[in-house]
């Protein structure tokens, strides 16, 4: 990707990175798993400003959306091309103890036999009882 600094936010020195397909552009932005599940709106950084898009509800992995208008100019004409924005599920790197919890539940709602991984420590203290 190549990056294109947003001359609507240069004086917040804001660069944003965008794939450029003639007049079309696409950006990809991070969203968490509750955020694809459940649905929200986020904010969306465009030429011409902001912009709120929806996150429907069950939204999968590598989704693209297109925001009609809010890519390049079209040459010689007043029109614009559109910002496909390709929304990512980003998987945190640590949870907390609660959120180990609820995330084991919710597997074994769905059916599934999870089992959380034990740290070095913990495995050690067990070893050495």
């Amino acid at each position: 990707m190549t990056p294109i600094e947003n001359p609507s936010n240069a004086n917040k020195n804001i660069i944003s990175f965008f794939e450029r397909f003639n007049e079309n552009l696409l950006t990809t932005v991070d969203i968490s798993y509750s955020q694809a599940v459940l649905g929200d709106k986020i904010n969306i950084n465009t030429f011409s400003g902001d912009v709120m898009m929806k996150i429907p509800k069950s939204t999968q992995p590598d989704t693209v959306f297109r925001l009609k208008d809010k890519g390049l100019p079209v040459m010689d004409s007043d029109n614009y091309g559109d910002l496909l924005v390709k929304v990512n599920i980003k998987v945190p790197e640590k949870i907390s103890q609660k959120e180990e919890e609820l995330i084991s539940k919710l597997g074994r709602l769905e059916g599934r036999k999870v089992k959380p991984r034990k740290g070095f420590f913990e495995r050690l203290r067990e070893h050495l009882k």
